[in-house]
Order: C-alpha cells, then structure tokens, then sequence
C-alpha cells in the first residue's frame, strides 16, 4: 500500500468545492435563518481587524482562535446592524 501525501488535501478541495456548489445553487430564503437580517457587510468590514488583533496580541498558533475570531466578528456585526445599518436604510 503506497502513501498518497496529497489525499487530504485533494479530498478537502473537492469537499469544499461540493459544498461550495450546493449552497450556490439552493433556493433557501435568507429570512428562514437571519429574519431579514444581512450580517455580509459587517462580516466583510470587520473581519480583517479582529484577525488582526488576536495576532497583534499573539493568538496565532491555536485552531480555537479561528472559532473566538468567527463569534467575535459575527457579533460585532450583528451590533452594526441592529445599530448602524438597519436605522440607516430605514432613514430612506
């Protein structure tokens, strides 16, 4: 039995590829899982700076980071939503 050093990392592409595709191509309305809420601006904006953070104050080397980091950014803009955003739009 011969050793395949790139299974893993094959078989992790086409996994993420399949999802991928799947969820592109799903016809789920956004308010069954956010009631109307769109979090994908905040995501986008505030997402870089708390990476940057936790590896400014050396949280780097740990894979819990990753999982602190993702919680942290989605209530952070789940804030701007509720605060900023949705009081803005309804300014229109």
């Amino acid at each position: 039995m011969t050793y395949w050093p790139n299974f893993y990392g094959l078989f992790s592409t086409f996994l993420l590829l399949g999802t991928t595709i799947s969820i592109a191509y799903t016809n789920v309305p956004q308010k069954k899982f956010f009631n109307g809420n769109d979090l994908s601006y905040g995501m986008y904006l505030f997402h870089m700076p708390i990476v940057n953070l936790a590896m400014y104050l050396g949280f780097y080397d740990n894979y819990w980071v990753l999982v602190v980091v993702f919680v942290f950014t989605f209530f952070i803009s789940f804030l701007s939503w509720k605060f900023i955003e949705k009081p803005a739009l309804n300014l229109k």
